[in-house]
C-alpha cells in the first residue's frame, strides 16, 4: 500500500532543486512542462467548439493559432553539417549551428548517436525529428545554438 505525502515546499526550493538536474533531466521536465501546457490549452480550445458542424480548416487555424502561442519560435530549415552538427535557420530569421555530441544520452536519444541514423532526421512543422520519435524543442535550439549569418534561401530540409 502506498502513502501519499503532502509537503509545503516553496517555488523557490523546486527551482533549486532542478537546477541541480543534469541537463538532459532539465529538457525532459521542460518537454513534460510543454506537453501539460499544450493539453491544458487544447483543452480550453475543444471547450469554446459548441456546434458539430465543424470543417477541417477552422480546426486546422484553431490549432495552428494554439499552437503559434505555445511555440512561437520554430526551424524553418534544418541542413546537416558535419559529424553531430546541424545548422538551423528559425522563423525570425536568425541562423544558428548546434554540435550535438554531448546531447545524444538517454533513451530515445541513444540511437542518435550512430551518425548514419543522426543523419537523417526531418522537418516537421516546428523542429526536426528521427525516425523513432526524438526531436528537440525549438526554444531549445534557439538558446543553445551558436549563432551564424543568415543567408537568404528558401526554407528546406537538405543533409
Amino acid at each position: 500500500m502506498k502513502t501519499a505525502l503532502q509537503i509545503d515546499i516553496t517555488f523557490e526550493q523546486i527551482l533549486s532543486v532542478v537546477k541541480q538536474l543534469p541537463r538532459q533531466q532539465k529538457i525532459m521536465l521542460t518537454k513534460e512542462l510543454e506537453k501539460e501546457a499544450i493539453d491544458t490549452k487544447l483543452s480550453r480550445l475543444l471547450k469554446t467548439f459548441k456546434t458539430k458542424d465543424l470543417d477541417l480548416k477552422t480546426i486546422t487555424e484553431e490549432v495552428e493559432s494554439v499552437r503559434q502561442e505555445i511555440y512561437p519560435i520554430k526551424v524553418i530549415c534544418a541542413k546537416y553539417i558535419e559529424g553531430y552538427k546541424i545548422e538551423f535557420r528559425f522563423n525570425d530569421g536568425k541562423t544558428k549551428v548546434i554540435d550535438f555530441q554531448d546531447q545524444l544520452w538517454g533513451g530515445m536519444f541513444v540511437p542518435l548517436k550512430n551518425e548514419e541514423y543522426f543523419k537523417n532526421f526531418k522537418l516537421n512543422p516546428f523542429t526536426i525529428e528521427w525516425e523513432n520519435g526524438a526531436d528537440f524543442a525549438p526554444e531549445f535550439l534557439y538558446n543553445v545554438g551558436e549563432s551564424r549569418k543568415s543567408k537568404t534561401t528558401k526554407p528546406q530540409h537538405t543533409h
